[in-house]
């Protein structure tokens, strides 16, 4: 009966490291999320883009929307997790994204709310983000009114 208890204990805590170890896989994908809004709100398009993969397919264009907003407004951005599901490598969210967007030297300010899909994927020990959608709520062209 004792070696019963045993392996059951062995086997609560390696379950519970398993559980530990996904749940600092996913921080560490969130932290990407983060590093994208925070750089956004810092005004630096080109740290915001840092954790996509160059083989996502909006790449360009959401660099050049990215670029267009931080030229003409001052951003705050935050992100929200919404759902989150992981597989191994892979952790997938979904997010509710609200940007405010301040036109320079002036009070008026309009704010954008989406839900992103993003997925990110473990490269090389890095994530990095290869879906990432709709990406419209960051075009500088579109125009949301209060």
């Amino acid at each position: 009966m004792a070696a019963i208890g045993r392996r059951l204990l062995c086997t609560l805590a390696i379950a519970q490291l398993v559980f530990l170890l996904r749940a600092g896989e996913s921080s560490a994908a969130l932290a990407q999320i983060d590093r994208v809004a925070e750089s956004l709100s810092a005004n630096n398009p080109a740290e915001a883009m840092a954790p996509f993969d160059k083989s996502y397919p909006d790449y360009e264009k959401l660099q050049n929307y990215f670029d267009g907003l931080t030229a003409a407004y001052q951003i705050t951005s935050e992100a929200t997790v919404l759902d989150q599901d992981e597989s191994p490598n892979t952790v997938k969210f979904t997010l509710q994204w609200t940007i405010t967007l301040t036109q320079t030297n002036t009070p008026l300010y309009k704010q954008r709310t989406d839900k992103i899909e993003a997925i990110l994927v473990q490269k090389q020990g890095k994530w990095r983000i290869v879906k990432f959608s709709p990406i419209e709520i960051f075009d500088p062209a579109i125009y949301h009114p209060n």
